[in-house]
């Protein structure tokens, strides 16, 4: 399976455009690509899917009433498995989100793997906000192939020998998406090129407030439904994101950045930890933004305990915010995006739960 290095396990990600070697899984311009969306279980997502030499753009829109994902996926066929086990994992490359974003909030993606047992294998990853024209990278190995969306099963493994089935989901994030991926290749350790960083956004502290509290809300949902690779992946993602933007309070840098670094020994798709961890750090910096008590310890489980959020959030005066405000120009921009977008409002009472919460979860 190879090495997890330390630098895989932070979500590893290129801005500029770089071709990796190894095998194209992709094949884009091959036939066999198709969409299937929620309604075949009586949902009503749609999408829509555009190939092209450069990559596949998908986009459409999660209804989350009956169902909640959309896909793109191809079948390798009875006699066109294809013999992965000399590789690492996969190497995704895709263009950021550019268009519509929700207040930057990253947009978590699952790549799920087929064998000829019935217990498909995925990996989550998000994809963060940025310019035109960036991408960036995700190194994913197969040790992280664990999530199964259709059937359970304890103890399998994916046979990364045989594999004849790739498939592509967004899930559970209501309201439009668009994303294109340009690269999807099965790569050894000594194939995979070297990672930059997150593209640097320009923000505010009210954008950041905006940013966190959309990743949380959204980020919750996705763990409630079963998700908590999405979840941690989105998590991981808006606290990078933090990092490397400017124009906001230093506190929120740095308890991003502790809260990276005590995250790290987690990868986001083997468990939860990861995302409670980052949990912690942004219900910290949404208390401090309100003005309002830093959330105590015994809403979290033990990985996320300690005082290194409250010392974090406190070597800078944060400024407090006029949320009421805030919540209506983050309804009002909802409401532009999709006349059909269900409201960050009727969410509302996730957030409630940063207050009265309890550890059994992300907070629903």
């Amino acid at each position: 399976m190879g090495k997890l290095r330390n630098s895989f396990v932070a979500n590893f990600l290129a801005v500029t455009s770089l071709t990796a070697a190894g095998k194209d899984l992709a094949e884009w311009t091959s036939a066999g690509w198709y969409v299937q969306n929620d309604d075949v279980m009586g949902g009503r997502s749609n999408s829509n899917l555009k190939l092209s030499g450069s990559g596949a753009e998908f986009e459409g829109s999660i209804n989350m009433n009956g169902g909640g994902f959309a896909s793109f996926r191809r079948n390798f066929g009875p006699w066109g498995e294809r013999d992965l086990a000399q590789y690492s994992g996969l190497w995704v490359e895709t263009d950021v989100v550019t268009e519509q974003p929700l207040f930057h909030a990253p947009f978590a993606v699952h790549i799920q793997l087929g064998d000829p047992s019935r217990y498909d294998h995925g990996a989550a990853f998000a994809i963060p906000s940025g310019p035109a024209g960036s991408t960036y990278s995700v190194f994913l190995p197969f040790g992280w192939f664990t999530k199964q969306l259709r059937w359970s099963c304890r103890g399998c493994t994916l046979d990364t020998g045989r594999i004849n089935d790739l498939s592509v989901y967004a899930l559970y994030q209501e309201g439009p998406f668009k994303f294109k991926i340009r690269q999807i290749r099965a790569v050894r350790d000594s194939e995979v090129p070297a990672f930059g960083q997150v593209p640097a956004l320009v923000l505010s502290d009210a954008k950041a407030w905006m940013l966190v509290k959309a990743t949380v809300e959204r980020g919750s949902t996705l763990w409630n439904k079963g998700n908590p690779e999405l979840c941690g992946a989105m998590y991981s993602m808006t606290a990078k994101t933090l990092t490397t933007a400017s124009n906001i309070s230093s506190s929120v840098q740095e308890i991003s950045r502790v809260a990276m670094a005590s995250a790290e020994r987690y990868p986001v798709n083997l468990g939860g930890d990861a995302a409670w961890i980052y949990r912690k750090a942004f219900d910290h910096i949404l208390a401090a933004y309100e003005g309002v008590s830093f959330p105590s310890d015994d809403r979290y489980p033990a990985v996320a305990h300690g005082d290194w959020a409250a010392t974090a959030m406190g070597s800078d005066q944060v400024p407090q915010l006029s949320t009421t405000s805030l919540d209506r120009d983050m309804e009002q921009q909802l409401a532009l995006n999709s006349a059909g977008q269900k409201s960050l409002k009727g969410l509302g009472f996730i957030f409630v739960m940063l207050v009265v919460g309890n550890a059994q979860s992300c907070w629903s």
